[in-house]
């Protein structure tokens, strides 16, 4: 009798240990994607839709209790985060229906996800951007995408802007937004005057952020939404800059994404979203590469240019100014004179922790110099300008 007891004990502890094991696991739904045929290659069709419909699978399992675009931004990069794993978090127990109709794949999968493993990727990713920090070792980031409809119009993405952050701060970065950047843009017609990304590097520098090193500027434009079939098919350009604020290095991304969806908002979003985590996958290498170079050794590496106005005598005036900037620790690049006679130094530092520190550091060692006025809206690197007396 013990003995039976016992048994049935070990039964239903079993039983118990069962169910506590499984719960986490979901009841098999069959979810559709979809993906526009390009160039008849039917085969990229068909992994683009079956990551399309685990894809709407894993968001609907995070996002049961989202109340803001902040927190669906978050579950969008919860699911690229899983999607680009194969461990279990979503299993196809069956391919239940495939088909094509007017260039669109399109798929059915019977799938079952373990919600359990998923909500601690959501938890732990959240965890890890909480923990970012003014002690990140990484610079910030300004983050600015605006939007543009059909007509050209101004329309409001400050989803995908927050899933801009979000991507940028899961790799170590800080960020912020700029408001006044993204009113300019907002209402700039010629996205493409040179003339823009100046101004867009002013405000940028004015902003009296100085642990920002950089501006993540991006616009998303539709340039086409048409009904195919059932669906709705969308086109959206993608431009996108990374701006260095310290130096003169731009770097860009430009490509046309197609997506399809049941209706037309899906399919913007849906080609917005695939044009902008390519975006920030390419400029994310770019930001981190400025800022190993900017910070070797842990010692910030700061390069900059110097305009010295009110030169009469280049020879007397030119050889003191290059004394001083060896005095003061500065390494020279190059230099040349400008068409109205200024002097412009090109150099790097790294005695000092910011700009100010180098404009006093070089009004010490060259005496004869005051600070000056100039156009900080120029193309380049960080500008300081001095006149002599």
């Amino acid at each position: 009798m013990i003995l039976m007891k016992k048994f049935f004990l070990l039964i239903l502890m079993s039983g118990i240990f069962f169910i506590s094991c499984t719960n986490s696991i979901t009841h098999a739904e069959i979810v559709e994607g979809m993906a526009i045929i390009e160039g008849g290659d039917v085969e990229k069709a068909k992994f683009n839709a079956r990551q399309d419909a685990m894809r709407n699978f894993v968001e609907n399992k995070v996002g049961v209790q989202v109340t803001s675009e902040t927190e669906v931004a978050m579950n969008m990069l919860v699911s690229d985060k899983i999607l680009t794993k194969s461990d279990g978090y979503v299993q196809v127990k069956k391919v239940v229906k495939e088909w094509q109709d007017a260039g669109i794949f399109h798929i059915q999968l019977d799938l079952i996800a373990d919600v359990k493993r998923i909500e601690v990727a959501a938890s732990d990713l959240k965890t890890s951007l909480q923990n970012i920090d003014e002690n990140s070792s990484r610079y910030g980031v300004q983050v600015v995408v605006s939007g543009r409809d059909e007509n050209n119009n101004p329309k409001s993405i400050s989803l995908l802007n927050n899933y801009v952050r979000q991507s940028l701060e899961s790799a170590g970065f800080r960020t912020s937004d700029n408001d006044e950047i993204l009113r300019y843009l907002d209402s700039t017609t010629d996205l493409d005057n040179p003339q823009v990304n100046a101004e867009v590097r002013r405000l940028a520098r004015g902003a009296g952020r100085e642990e920002e090193n950089s501006i993540l500027r991006g616009t998303l434009s539709t340039k086409a939404v048409k009904k195919v079939g059932g669906s709705y098919q969308a086109v959206v350009l993608a431009s996108f800059e990374l701006i260095g604020l310290d130096d003169s290095r731009t770097n860009t991304f430009v490509d046309y994404f197609t997506a399809v969806a049941k209706d037309k908002n899906s399919a913007e979003l849906k080609a917005s979203r695939d044009a902008t985590q390519k975006a920030v996958e390419v400029l994310a290498q770019k930001a981190l590469q400025t800022v190993q170079d900017e910070n070797r050794g842990g010692v910030r590496h700061i390069k900059l240019t110097a305009i010295f106005n009110n030169i009469t005598d280049r020879k007397f005036q030119d050889d003191k100014i290059m004394q001083g900037l060896s005095a003061a620790g500065c390494r020279v690049i190059r230099r040349s004179y400008a068409n109205d006679g200024s002097l412009r130094i090109f150099f790097e530092s790294t005695t000092y922790r910011d700009f100010a520190e180098i404009e006093a550091a070089l009004k010490k060692f060259i005496p004869e110099l005051e600070s000056d006025s100039g156009n900080d809206a120029s193309y380049g690197s960080t500008r300081l300008y001095f006149r002599w007396r």
